[in-house]
């Protein structure tokens, strides 16, 4: 542990966790080894755990919060009641980061963490949310590409240009007063994006910090992909329905660009999609000798090209995750028809993907 510095920030990390005892000790073990001159504290959110979650962390030296409530499951509940019923003990921290169960925290996170809060202004930020086993499989891989752009291409852009970089609900971080006035009344299944706008219709930009990183582990399977993205593809028509027109309203009323950057953020298809849109209009134009369509769908393809390129080299990515990319046509087979299914998904409930040290 560095030396204390009492002109650092101390921070409160909170970790969500429901039944996480594979991965739980080594979170805490990645926090604990922080290049960071502050002061700061890992306290775990045991939500409905029955497992070895909380015994394991406090094995660790972290603090644990227990919560048995099985009618109200879900982590922004979990993370609503922890701070609603901790006050006083985070009242002694002058920022709460957020990390999820199975992440590993690079070790600058906090020291990047507190530069970023330290700006007048900037009241909640989010770090870069990358893939810890992109290199695993095909199927890793593109989550892989999936993070990097939508986790940090985008944010860079949305928060360059004036919008709100968004909460990806894991690595992000609050000045300790916006929490505790604001709380968390984002209960939905993806209730980072419902959070994020609702920040947003409160006046508050999250700030994107591309240096402050956390990865976590994607899943291996067809079974757990699947369930997860139905809660991620589900969950965001949902949020979007429900908050497009205020969001529009917003945006009319005060000619602000923040707000119809999320308008737009919402109605953006998925990337899978896109490709597939650019390849179907640049077959279309080659069968009906169309120029065109054909013009058309070859810069559309370009297009997906150039931000696939620049998300996996901003981001580092390895060799052996652009060669389990040229896997695309498979890709495509396994998620064209996953789409599909998932348009016709009405998940409400919050359901944990399994881990894949758990299969």
């Amino acid at each position: 542990m560095p030396v204390m510095d009492d002109a650092a920030a101390a921070i409160a990390i909170l970790i969500p966790a429901h039944n996480e005892e594979a991965s739980i000790v080594a979170t805490i073990n990645s926090i604990q080894q922080a290049d960071y001159s502050g002061c700061f504290e890992v306290f775990v959110i045991a939500d409905n755990c029955t497992d070895a979650t909380a015994s394991l962390a406090l094995s660790r030296g972290a603090h644990v919060w227990k919560r048995f409530d099985t009618l109200n499951p879900g982590k922004g509940q979990a993370i609503q009641w922890a701070v609603s019923n901790h006050q006083e003990v985070l009242d002694g921290f002058d920022y709460v980061a957020f990390v999820d169960a199975d992440t590993q925290v690079d070790q600058q996170f906090l020291s990047k963490v507190n530069s970023a809060l330290s700006i007048q202004g900037v009241d909640v930020i989010q770090g870069f949310h990358g893939v810890l086993n992109g290199e695993d499989n095909w199927r890793a891989s593109f989550t892989y590409l999936g993070f990097a752009g939508v986790n940090h291409v985008r944010p860079c852009g949305q928060y360059a240009l004036g919008g709100s970089a968004g909460i990806k609900g894991n690595g992000m971080a609050f000045r300790r007063e916006l929490l505790q006035q604001f709380g968390w009344p984002a209960h939905s299944i993806v209730e980072d994006l419902e959070m994020t706008l609702r920040l947003l219709l409160s006046g508050h930009r999250v700030a994107y910090v591309g240096d402050a990183v956390v990865r976590s582990e994607m899943p291996l399977t067809a079974g757990q992909a699947y369930s997860q993205r139905e809660r991620w593809e589900g969950g965001r028509h949902q949020v979007a329905k429900q908050y497009l027109p205020q969001l529009l309203k917003r945006f009319f009323t005060t000619g602000q660009w923040r707000y119809f950057d999320a308008v737009l953020d919402l109605m953006v298809p998925p990337f899978t999609l896109m490709l597939l849109l650019a390849c179907c209009v640049l077959l279309v134009g080659l069968w009906a000798a169309h120029g065109v369509l054909v013009y058309v769908g070859v810069v559309g393809i370009l297009c997906v090209m150039a931000y696939s390129c620049s998300a996996l080299l901003q981001t580092g990515a390895s060799l052996k995750v652009w060669r389990n990319l040229l896997a695309a046509p498979l890709f495509l087979l396994w998620k064209v028809p996953l789409s599909l299914r998932l348009l016709g998904s009405r998940q409400r409930a919050w359901k944990r993907t399994s881990r894949n040290s758990e299969q």
